[in-house]
């Protein structure tokens, strides 16, 4: 298990954040809330502990999402937006 500061943004299914609408993540699931994060393509499939939100599994990836970058899974565009970036304390498992 690794602790490293990651900086960590949030999206949603909408077209302006992921260039589709269908849900659908690299792993093949359908995105959830408190469950889906993106991560580089290394950690695909990992399970990461976000200190102050709990556990959350790498489920997906994106073209900006390299080096310590997550991006957290929200329900709704206004919620990722409200969520904008934060460093924070994750523990890979």
């Amino acid at each position: 298990m690794t602790i490293s500061t990651f900086l960590v943004s949030a999206y949603c299914a909408c077209i302006l954040c992921t260039g589709h609408t269908h849900g659908i993540t690299k792993s093949q699931h359908k995105v959830q809330v408190k469950h889906t994060i993106a991560c580089p393509k290394a950690m695909l499939g990992k399970v990461v502990w976000l200190y102050g939100l709990g556990p959350r599994v790498c489920d997906d990836i994106g073209s900006a999402i390299q080096g310590r970058r997550i991006d957290l899974y929200m329900e709704t565009h206004e919620e990722a937006l409200d969520f904008g970036k934060k460093l924070m304390k994750v523990r890979i498992f």
